[in-house]
């Protein structure tokens, strides 16, 4: 598998494991999973575009070597995914 598509796939096993620890652990939720969950998987799919476009802009047009371009693609897109979720998915109100 080449670069992109694989970084794609890890974004995408990250987001599915990510939701059961995020709701409990990081964001401590107690809102109904059918309020969450669609919420978080709109993240998860902006994160996923995001991760994408990041990795072909940096390894692909700016030739970056992939781990460099994956460490940075992967900061900005925790800050995205973590940032969106604490104050939309299980912001103020969603939170025990």
């Amino acid at each position: 598998m080449t670069v992109i598509p694989a970084s794609a796939v890890g974004a995408f096993v990250g987001a599915v494991v990510g939701y059961r620890l995020n709701y409990r652990y990081a964001f401590h939720s107690d809102a109904p999973h059918r309020e969450t969950a669609p919420r978080y998987m709109i993240i998860a799919a902006v994160a996923l575009a995001a991760n994408t476009i990041l990795m072909a802009i940096l390894n692909g047009s700016l030739g970056l070597p992939y781990l460099v371009a994956q460490v940075i693609t992967t900061i900005l897109v925790f800050i995205l995914t973590f940032t969106g979720n604490r104050v939309w998915t299980f912001g103020t109100g969603r939170q025990k």
